[in-house]
């Protein structure tokens, strides 16, 4: 017989992070918003954000909009700095279309990188 796999589940919820307040007010500020904005944008009341302001937690569907709402506008790393994308987990297009190419092998001659033929990898 064979073993059975086990798994490791984590049994430690996540961490609210402490400073979320101060993190949601960077946010607003890059966001270009004002309080009652983001709460329209949110559709909650300004009261709620205001509680979000001095340390209450917003329940999960409003982090959730909130969360949305920050990745809409590129401003996620404000909030969640461990769920922004990371740079090498994305590219520009300057980095696709390097120095105008048309196409991938242009852009592979034209920004200096070697160009592999067909069939010279070997396996």
């Amino acid at each position: 017989m064979g073993r059975r796999q086990q798994h490791h589940y984590r049994t430690e919820p996540a961490r609210f992070p402490q400073d979320f307040a101060a993190r949601l007010s960077g946010f607003r500020a890059a966001a270009g918003l004002s309080w009652r904005e983001l709460a329209r944008l949110l559709r909650v009341s300004v009261r709620t954000v205001h509680r979000w302001r001095n340390g209450a937690r917003p329940d999960s569907g409003h982090l959730l909009s909130l969360l949305e709402l920050a990745t809409e506008r590129g401003l996620l790393h404000t909030l969640a700095p461990t769920l922004a994308p990371r740079p090498w987990d994305t590219y520009s297009e300057s980095a696709t279309s390097c120095a105008g190419a048309s196409s991938p092998s242009s852009a592979a001659s034209d920004c200096g990188m070697r160009n592999p033929t067909r069939g010279s990898l070997k396996m």
